[in-house]
């Protein structure tokens, strides 16, 4: 999967963890902001899930951002 991330993001895939990208460890709340700044969101990925979280039929793919300033997040392209 590829997505366009300012600052920082958490995925988690059927509420399972399955990848952060520059947000420290542990978790994740409101206030919690990302380990830097990053003034233009750009595409980061492709990243890799866990096959082992999928499950058949529906699979949920939620994505939490943070930044003090605004959101700049987009979904991206997920490819098997």
């Amino acid at each position: 999967m590829t997505n366009v991330i300012d600052d920082g993001a958490v995925f988690y895939l059927n509420g399972q963890e399955a990848f952060r990208w520059n947000m420290p460890a542990g978790t994740v709340t409101y206030p919690t902001l990302s380990s830097t700044v990053i003034g233009t969101a750009t595409t980061q990925g492709p990243f890799s899930f866990p096959a082992t979280n999928l499950v058949q039929g529906d699979n949920v793919l939620e994505m939490r951002m943070a930044h003090a300033s605004g959101v700049d997040l987009s979904g991206g392209q997920v490819t098997r």
